[in-house]
């Protein structure tokens, strides 16, 4: 855990928590101007990214393709949400998206790796599969049985007629691939990144006991709870966040040959200067 530069000391009330953090921003605004600046900046390339090159990326001539375009979309607005929780000081909560858009970007890169269309068909068609569990869930739940009841008898048909046209496809049916996430990731060269990124990351989505230390501090038999904004794990998912979408963006130029070479190879420079410490020649 990164030192908290910014302490949510003693507080007399929600509203002196609240100007008091206003001070705290701006520090941390200070403190990681260079990250942030990058972030901003990476943000706009994404957008032109898709504006520059709208002609081809909206006329896929493949269902890979139309994939990758989703690929693309949610990864640019999950990558605005964690700027968002960044620059607020709310790293935490960022990293619990960071984990998401690992994910994002370890089933596009394992799709764009080869057999991209049947690779690419079975990820959507693993709907059915989806489909078909989520309602044996509900049948059976108390809670939402009336969502149950509520499905006419032609959509459950339906959900149980693409499933058995579909379920041979997936003989183990826990994962779309047939892998799992962490061998996918091995299988792309993504394996350091699940080690040190996506499993220290997964305490804090199912938070698990190891997440408490950023939330409840015990010292000199003092508890204080930690809900002001902090710059835990800031640099970390700042950029994590970065080299994830930059690599999404380099996937997708290389997948519709956009020719934008140039601009991103200058964007990974830029993504160098940002991280000098985070990042060295041999990762690149």
């Amino acid at each position: 855990m990164e030192d908290k530069k910014y302490s949510n000391k003693e507080l007399d009330n929600y509203q002196d928590l609240l100007n008091r953090e206003k001070d705290w921003k701006n520090k941390l605004i200070l403190s990681y101007k260079h990250q942030f600046s990058f972030q901003e900046e990476l943000a706009e390339l994404a957008f032109n990214f898709i504006k520059n090159n709208k002609e081809k990326l909206i006329k896929p001539d493949s269902v890979f393709k139309e994939v990758a375009n989703y690929f693309l979309a949610k990864g640019l607005k999950t990558f605005r949400s964690i700027k968002l929780l960044t620059e607020n000081g709310f790293g935490e909560d960022a990293a619990v998206l960071i984990r998401c858009q690992f994910e994002l970007l370890t089933n596009f890169l394992y799709i764009s790796k080869e057999d991209q269309d049947n690779r690419a068909k079975n990820y959507i068609y693993y709907s059915h599969i989806l489909s078909r569990k989520y309602l044996n869930k509900i049948s059976l739940s108390n809670l939402f049985y009336e969502v149950y009841d509520r499905l006419s008898d032609e959509r459950k048909e339906e959900i149980n007629k693409n499933y058995e046209e579909h379920e041979k496809l997936y003989p183990n049916k826990r994962w779309w691939s047939g892998k799992s996430c962490e061998e996918m990731a091995k299988d792309i060269g993504l394996k350091d990144y699940y080690i040190s990124i996506y499993c220290p990351f997964s305490n804090l989505v199912h938070s698990n006991i190891e997440s408490s230390r950023y939330y409840v501090i015990e010292n000199n038999n003092i508890t204080r709870f930690i809900i002001a904004i902090t710059d835990h794990l800031i640099t970390q998912v700042i950029f994590s966040n970065c080299d994830f979408l930059l690599r999404i963006i380099n996937q997708l130029n290389e997948v519709f040959q956009l020719g934008q070479d140039d601009c991103l190879q200058e964007a990974l420079n830029r993504f160098c200067e940002a991280f000098p410490k985070e990042l060295s020649k041999e990762h690149v």
